[in-house]
């Protein structure tokens, strides 16, 4: 029997360019599909047109253009639209639109662009490649369209209650917010016979791209002496950057071991081969590789501009990407040193995230 129906409605490259959005949705579909309920996902507006469901699930607050035009088209097939927000804390966009190595973002910067007209800009320039040509036409900043999307949806869903207060303090959205937090997948720690003695002092685990300042963390490790491994596939469109970071890795192959894109069921194993986790990315809202690394009981250190702390506890080591790029050296010989044996977070499956899932969206089509 059906329980019910949802169609999932990602950005246009989200299975060519997989993440945190797909992933997520993955899951969440798996977990919904095995308590009966119907489960598609479209990659254009277009299609959800010809879509009919209960609920349509957008994903992903910082993509408001493209999510615009789906609420339009959601809008005519009479199905509660809800949001899950995964909005990245703000003071962190702005510390790498200043300091980072983002191609765009330095163009735009050099032009004279404020941080929030470049972010909206990059998004047009997006829909536009894919011939998505409504959305580019909508005028507004970005903390507008923000705004406008919130006010659209009928529930949007933050991933911590860190991030719903900051949703809450920014934007005062009518809607109701529903807490839906991540699961994480390993439940067992790691022991010391699984993996051997540490090969490595550090281990980083991502996309090799900017955001994730990658180049930077390499040249930071060289610098102040440690051994690290990077583990995540590079990330095309950034092929400048790309090039840069596997120059660093094979002329300095001792103390940069490149592990590429990595399965998920090897992470255990890669996460054991070193001391410690280490996260330097400009922003997240919390990271699935944070929340695994905790869960396998690997000490770590996370970049600032995150929502993690709400899991991880607000004494978990943070690092500060601005120094990263200004000082790197002593940037993370700092952070080395706080590293220690930390309390491991309760333990959440997929499951139990596929239950308040579904617990919201009963509440929104009042059932």
């Amino acid at each position: 029997m059906v329980t019910g129906s949802v169609v999932f409605a990602l950005r246009a490259d989200a299975m060519s360019k997989p993440g945190g959005d797909s992933t997520k949705v993955t899951r969440y579909a798996a977990g919904l599909a095995a308590r009966g309920w119907k489960c598609e996902v479209v990659t254009s507006p277009a299609d959800l047109s010809a879509r009919k469901s209960d609920v349509v699930h957008l994903v992903n607050l910082d993509l408001p253009l493209e999510n615009l035009e789906y609420v339009r088209r959601a809008r005519s097939t009479g199905a509660k639209i809800v949001l899950s927000t995964i909005r990245h804390p703000y003071e962190g966009v702005k510390a790498m639109y200043s300091y980072g190595s983002d191609t765009f973002y330095r163009k735009t910067k050099a032009l004279g662009l404020s941080v929030e007209n470049a972010i909206t800009l990059r998004e047009k320039v997006k829909l536009a490649a894919r011939r998505n040509y409504r959305p580019v036409m909508r005028s507004g900043s970005f903390l507008t369209l923000q705004r406008d999307l919130l006010a659209s949806v009928d529930a949007y869903f933050p991933m911590t209650e860190s991030e719903h207060k900051a949703i809450e303090a920014e934007f005062s959205p009518r809607s109701r917010g529903f807490l839906v937090r991540n699961g994480s997948s390993f439940k067992s720690p790691i022991r010391a016979a699984d993996s051997g003695s540490p090969k490595r002092d550090l281990v980083a685990i991502g996309r090799i791209e900017p955001r994730k300042n990658s180049v930077e963390l390499a040249r930071a490790a060289l610098e102040g002496g440690f051994s690290i491994a990077f583990a995540g596939a590079l990330n095309e469109r950034h092929s400048k950057y790309a090039s840069e970071f596997e120059r660093l890795a094979a002329r300095y192959s001792k103390q940069i071991d490149y592990l590429g894109r990595v399965e998920h069921s090897d992470l255990p194993q890669v996460f054991g081969s070193a001391r410690a986790y280490i996260n330097p990315a400009w922003f997240e809202v919390e990271s699935q590789a944070d929340i695994e690394a905790a869960a396998l009981g690997l000490p770590l250190i996370t970049t600032k501009h995150s929502y993690i702390f709400d899991t991880l506890g607000e004494d978990t080591p943070r690092l500060d990407p601005c120094d990263l790029v200004l000082q790197p050296a002593e940037a993370i010989d700092e952070a080395m040193s706080r590293v220690g044996v930390r309390r491991r977070p309760a333990q959440r499956s997929w499951d139990a995230c596929a239950v308040d899932l579904q617990q919201a969206y009963w509440q929104v089509l009042d059932r």
